[in-house]
């Protein structure tokens, strides 16, 4: 990644890069808001997904705050657990409105709602400028050798997963009896009546981080595989964390490996319990490739938004943006 930065974009010209942010939210309707407007630009389009547990005043504030901006379209709400299929569904209504609303964009950069850009508008447009035409997706064919502790990913999709608020149903799974032997009962039937999830035929799975950064071309391959194969997206319901595997999975297989960057562009401390970002943490952000950085809780720690304002943001950004634009 740090060869895609290290090039010259001195002449690059990203007036005409059109960049559409489909975020994905949840709560913290100010932090989101404070998104929105650091990343508004005349070429931006935003696509928000403001999840349906939400409470209807929040909802209707976020809405006030932001519906004098015409390049603001909020999207049908959807309920979203966390590692459930919800996240896929609302990510698909910003995939579909994107595309059947005919909205102008060269990029679909997919966000959360406690994600900001540690790079300014000016460095965005011309990395994608300089990379037109690459998607960033990260993503690994199974066996994906970080998910070990999930037979390499194999259990997320064998299993039928269901998941709510507070539950999270498998079957048919070695150990969903309380007996040893019931478990081996069970599995043995699981097998010999192939009860097991069956991956769509054709398709090799692949699994990797949620947010990517998808090139036109690439997202109206997407939209084409979802509009013409209900059955391929229908499969994922019962797929455990399936907005690590989804999108992944139809990229991998349908985009050109040399029109594909292995990577996301946010930057995450992925060892960290709840991954939350500190002032602490802003030299790393400042030093690192990436154009955005998550996950932000105002509520915890505020500074370290203004810092990346003042310092990454600001007309003094350009000698922090690491790796040069």
């Amino acid at each position: 990644m740090a060869a895609l930065l290290s090039s010259d974009a001195s002449n690059a010209k990203n007036d005409e890069m059109r960049v559409a942010y489909l975020i994905l939210a949840h709560g913290y309707p100010e932090q989101l808001v404070r998104l929105v407007r650091r990343l508004d630009t005349d070429s931006a389009t935003f696509l928000i997904h403001l999840d349906k547990k939400v409470d209807e005043t929040m909802y209707s504030w976020l809405v006030h705050q932001l519906s004098s901006k015409p390049n603001v379209h909020f999207l049908k709400r959807r309920t979203c657990y966390w590692a459930g299929f919800g996240i896929v569904r609302a990510t698909i209504e910003g995939v579909k409105s994107v595309i059947e609303k005919q909205i102008p964009f060269d990029y679909l950069a997919l966000l959360s709602g406690q994600d900001y850009p540690i790079k300014s508008n000016e460095h965005i447009g011309k990395f994608l400028t300089r990379h037109r035409g690459t998607s960033f997706i990260h993503h690994h064919p199974f066996p994906q050798p970080l998910w070990e502790r999930h037979n390499w990913g194999w259990d997320r999709i064998q299993f039928w997963h269901v998941r709510t608020a507070n539950h999270h149903w498998v079957f048919p799974h070695k150990q969903m009896f309380g007996s040893p032997l019931l478990n081996l009962v069970g599995d043995t039937v699981a097998t010999l009546c192939s009860l097991r999830c069956s991956f769509p035929k054709g398709f090799q799975p692949y699994g990797g981080a949620q947010f990517w950064c998808l090139y036109r071309t690439h997202v109206q391959q997407v939209y084409q595989l979802m509009r013409d194969d209900p059955r391929f997206v229908r499969f994922f319901r019962f797929v455990d964390v399936p907005d690590e595997i989804f999108f992944q999975t139809v990229v991998g297989n349908l985009v050109e490996k040399s029109e594909l960057h292995n990577d996301t562009l946010t930057y995450l401390e992925w060892g960290r319990p709840g991954a939350t970002l500190y002032r602490s943490d802003f030299d790393k952000m400042r030093s690192a490739y990436h154009l955005f950085a998550r996950k932000f809780d105002a509520t915890v720690d505020s500074e370290v938004l203004d810092c990346i304002d003042e310092e990454l943001l600001s007309g003094r950004a350009s000698s922090h943006a690491g790796g040069g634009a």
